[in-house]
């Protein structure tokens, strides 16, 4: 199987779950309207860095929708922002999810850092 290419390296993503986690970090950091022809693509998790907890909930909301409509590959079981740092720019989030082919479930940490 050809996954698709890396982000910061040369040549293409190894593996299935590599390939998986690229497009949810992906997904998660990607503003909504960044993408000209997928407008409503990406969660937009750092225009979140500076709000109040309980808006975070809203990011939750907006990752679960996003990651259902483009990475079919995966379903989420847990979603949590573990850190978010204004001063420094940066927003941690917890992901939980299953590979649906495989089964495995795999806790992956995602930052803009």
């Amino acid at each position: 199987m050809i996954y698709s290419t890396t982000l910061y390296g040369e040549g293409r993503n190894a593996t299935l779950k590599e390939d998986i986690k690229q497009s949810l970090f992906l997904i998660i950091f990607t503003g909504k309207g960044e993408r000209i022809y997928l407008p409503d693509y990406g969660a937009d998790a750092l225009s979140y860095i500076d709000k109040p907890q309980w808006e975070q909930q809203r990011l939750i909301v907006s990752i679960a929708e996003s990651v259902r409509k483009y990475e079919p590959r995966v379903s989420i079981d847990s979603l949590e922002v573990v850190s978010s740092s204004l001063k420094d720019g940066i927003i941690a989030i917890q992901a939980v999810y299953e590979i649906v082919s495989t089964g495995e479930l795999i806790t992956e940490n995602f930052t803009n850092k």
